[in-house]
């Protein structure tokens, strides 16, 4: 499963799950010619840059987004995470293009909620979406051993606890 929004891919694998994060800032030319900010050009040497750009022609840096991306890896230690599991299908179908069929996939379906059944005997991890967040849970069932709960931060620089309780993951640039 994966899911993309508000500047991050999740992917839900059989590992883990990845967060992906990517930022990207329109470069310089982009702003001018949108009118954020002022042209700092003659009008001359502004149509000989436009005619650069056009060409290809043009080595500088004005025309090149600024980017930056990063990524989390959580992974749960003892987990049994080879069966993820959709829920709560929305209305909103996806397509999309695949060089191996002629006509892409088409018509996939788009789910509120990612299951992982049995993650832990008698425990299991749903990956849901509330708003523009995406936050997780355990669901325990009576007599499980939540002892066997362990997550692993791979790519972080610091977690801590903030007063609601939530663990909070500072993400190296």
């Amino acid at each position: 499963f994966i899911a993309a929004f508000n500047g991050r891919n999740v992917f839900f694998t059989d590992h883990g799950v990845v967060h992906h994060f990517y930022k990207v800032e329109p470069s310089q030319y982009d702003l001018i010619k949108a009118g954020k900010i002022e042209n700092p050009y003659s009008y001359k040497e502004w149509e000989a840059l436009n005619k650069e750009i056009a060409e290809g022609t043009y080595e500088g840096e004005i025309n090149k987004p600024k980017s930056e991306q990063y990524r989390i890896d959580m992974e749960f230690p003892g987990a049994d995470l080879s069966q993820p599991i959709g829920e709560d299908v929305q209305l909103a179908k996806f397509n999309y293009f695949h060089p191996n069929y002629d006509d892409g996939i088409s018509n996939v379906n788009n789910f509120k909620a990612v299951r992982y059944q049995n993650a832990y005997p008698g425990i299991d991890l749903i990956f849901y979406f509330e708003g523009n967040s995406m936050k997780y849970d355990f669901e325990v069932s009576p007599g499980a051993d939540i002892s066997q709960i362990k997550i692993l931060y791979i790519g972080h620089q610091n977690i801590v606890i903030d007063e609601a309780g939530n663990a909070v993951v500072k993400i190296l640039p």
